[in-house]
């Protein structure tokens, strides 16, 4: 039997009609699936990319653009599993690739690989959040029989909208690395931070390994449907620095408000990482250092249960750099501790000057 989201905050977030719904199922699995191989980052993105007029594929259609795709990654990271151990496709990859990645090679990996590469995600594709999304947001359906998949509307939709596909292309790319990148590292013991000079990055706790994710743009924007945190303007990764809707990364809480309480040595700024994933949200140019910007000055009350439910999202993910940053970062171990956290650091920086978006 089908069971549907478990988790109540991705619920709420493929329900929200602030995006539209075919972005919407294929954005929930890429955020919230079980990521235990990028596998399923290779799928979505040949569906997106072969070029057919037709609601059906055929899997030997599908074969080579998910190979291809996935072989970019795995030359570059192989630790394209939580577990890091080969699998046999991995195996018949490196078997290419020491022949010299010539056609004849690669006609001999797609015929070995045959029967394999769709068992490892056809049947897990849409599960997400300890369960299944509902039928309605499916993106195809599994034909075993006639050795093909069934688009849906949702899928159709998105394949016919230039601009959407290319969205989701992008964050797919963006996901895909976050977690190869993860996983290359050791994700256990990884903070997500973000670098003036760097964007994200992954590095140890004692600073030994340091990895520089693509962009933070490409990590945190799907979380927020492409808005502006603040004013839910669209913004534009197109635009210049000095334009209303280009998009900056912006500390929720300022670096003045935390560092002044560790000067003081408060408790409640113990352990904290301010430049943790966990502060980090995407606004506007406008939102953040326009002329009637946010700058050092504290939201109203909304946006701060706006970023605990961000972060709510982050821990609920499947074993992901973004939870163990999250977690990390701000010196707790569960998402009761890491609410009341935010909740404690909230209390003090109310006494703040408020700051108003825009629209709002």
């Amino acid at each position: 039997m089908k069971q549907g989201i478990k988790k109540a905050s991705i619920a709420e977030y493929i329900g929200d009609k602030n995006h539209s719904e075919s972005l919407r199922s294929l954005r929930t699995i890429t955020l919230f699936g079980k990521n235990v191989a990028t596998y399923k980052f290779a799928l979505a993105l040949a569906l997106l990319k072969v070029e057919s007029n037709q609601s059906t594929m055929k899997f030997a259609d599908l074969q080579e653009s998910f190979l291809k795709e996935f072989l970019l990654h795995y030359e570059e990271v192989p630790q394209q599993f939580s577990s890091g151990k080969p699998t046999r496709i991995t195996e018949a990859c490196d078997l290419y690739i020491k022949a010299g990645k010539t056609h004849s090679a690669f006609e001999v990996l797609k015929e070995s690989t045959a029967a394999l590469w769709h068992n490892y995600v056809f049947d897990a594709f849409h599960n997400v959040g300890g369960g299944t999304i509902d039928d309605k947001w499916w993106l195809f359906e599994h034909d075993s029989n006639n050795k093909s998949l069934v688009l849906t509307d949702r899928l159709l939709e998105l394949r016919e909208s230039s601009f959407e596909k290319e969205i989701m292309i992008n964050e797919i790319l963006a996901r895909w690395s976050i977690v190869q990148s993860a996983w290359a590292a050791g994700v256990s013991t990884n903070l997500v931070t973000h670098s003036e000079t760097e964007g994200l990055v992954i590095s140890s706790q004692n600073g030994s390994k340091r990895v520089s994710l693509r962009s933070a743009l490409g990590a945190l924007l799907p979380y927020q449907k492409g808005r502006c945190f603040y004013c839910d303007a669209l913004v534009d990764k197109t635009s210049q620095s000095s334009e209303d809707l280009f998009p900056d990364v912006d500390h929720f809480f300022a670096h003045s408000y935390i560092s002044g309480l560790k000067t003081e040595g408060n408790k409640r700024a113990l352990s904290i990482n301010k430049d943790g994933i966990w502060n980090l949200v995407i606004a506007c140019k406008a939102c953040n250092r326009g002329a009637n910007g946010k700058f050092d000055s504290r939201p109203p009350p909304q946006f701060f249960e706006k970023l605990v439910k961000r972060n709510m999202l982050f821990i609920e993910e499947h074993k992901h750099a973004f939870r163990s940053g999250v977690l990390t970062s701000l010196g707790v171990e569960s998402s009761m501790q890491m609410q009341k956290k935010m909740h404690d650091l909230w209390n003090g920086f109310e006494i703040r000057k408020v700051w108003v978006p825009k629209d709002i």
